[in-house]
């Protein structure tokens, strides 16, 4: 091919060079033949066809290529933004979760109304005592101390427990018991804790529960 290509070169050379010869006239049937024994398949370089306005046009598997990798950059970038988005919402529900179960957990103790208690027998006392230490609402605390002493009364039937009924009533019904005078001192602190203005603190509620534990277990060997 290369020597055939070689002849066909230097016979058009002869003729471009020839400075008076007259360019001889080649025929069509001459002109299929030698565009026929070109091949072009080897070339190298890559023809590249311009637009009217004389810019040159991309091959066309060189601008796929462009738009390919282009949209392959714009893919990772939206990739990253919706892992973070996606690693946010996560956060956030876990963060709601936790707020909410604090919420709950600070309002669980709240959610017995303890001025209208009908039965003490179907109240959680000691969980909710659990629930108010736990929140350190030590003023609750003593109130639940209170109503758990009034409810082991009750069940031992020493007093008659009524929603309506004040402190000094359930000191009449202990009158001719050893119970009697222990009752109005921890019904006094009782009284004074709940309707005062001060804070109780850990250490007084503690002092205060001692002196509870101790009548209760009265209650229970008397």
């Amino acid at each position: 091919m290369s020597i055939r290509f070689f002849h066909i070169a230097i016979f058009f050379l002869l003729f471009s060079f020839s400075g008076n010869a007259k360019t001889p006239a080649v025929d069509e049937a001459t002109y299929e033949r030698l565009a026929n024994e070109l091949d072009f398949s080897k070339t190298k370089k890559v023809w590249m066809p311009k637009d009217r306005g004389g810019k040159v046009e991309l091959n066309p598997k060189r601008k796929e290529a462009t738009k390919t990798n282009f949209a392959n950059g714009f893919e990772g970038i939206f990739s990253v933004i919706g892992y973070i988005l996606i690693a946010l919402v996560i956060l956030g529900v876990i963060y709601m979760g936790v707020k909410d179960f604090k919420t709950e957990k600070l309002k669980q103790s709240e959610s017995v109304d303890l001025d209208a208690i009908e039965d003490l027998e179907s109240v959680d006392l000691t969980k909710l005592l659990e629930e108010a230490i736990a929140n350190q609402d030590y003023r609750l605390a003593i109130r639940l101390e209170f109503l758990i002493i009034l409810k082991k009364l009750s069940q031992t039937e020493k007093i008659k427990w009524k929603p309506y009924k004040t402190n000094r009533v359930y000191s009449r019904e202990l009158k001719g018991t050893p119970l009697q005078d222990d009752f109005r001192r921890i019904a006094d602190t009782f009284e004074y804790v709940w309707y005062g203005i001060s804070e109780v603190d850990a250490d007084t509620y503690h002092y205060h529960r001692a002196n509870f534990d101790e009548f209760l277990k009265r209650i229970t060997n008397g």
